[in-house]
């Protein structure tokens, strides 16, 4: 439940963040990137996320085609621990 924090993984993302997203070879949005990290995983069988507006109901929508277990590349994964690494820091 909250794989997008409340919507602060998909809300304001700093530029550095955002700069590393844009170099991925697959464009995805931030709240795709985080459900699709959520939905990679083999033990997840239910993904809740909250929305607000119609514009979410249908991002969230068209980012469930081919989310599935192991569905992130070896290349995705590294993006998203890069991710993760410039935001909370080394470890």
């Amino acid at each position: 439940m909250e794989p997008l924090k409340g919507g602060r993984l998909a809300g304001r993302i700093p530029t550095s963040v955002q700069a590393l997203w844009d170099g991925a070879a697959v464009k995805r949005s931030p709240a795709e990137w985080g459900l699709r990290f959520v939905w990679n995983e083999p033990g997840v069988s239910t993904v809740l996320s909250g929305m607000s507006t119609m514009e979410q109901v249908v991002e969230n929508v068209a980012a469930v085609e081919g989310a599935l277990p192991g569905s992130l590349s070896a290349d995705e994964l590294r993006l998203i621990e890069q991710v993760a690494r410039s935001v909370t820091g080394p470890g």
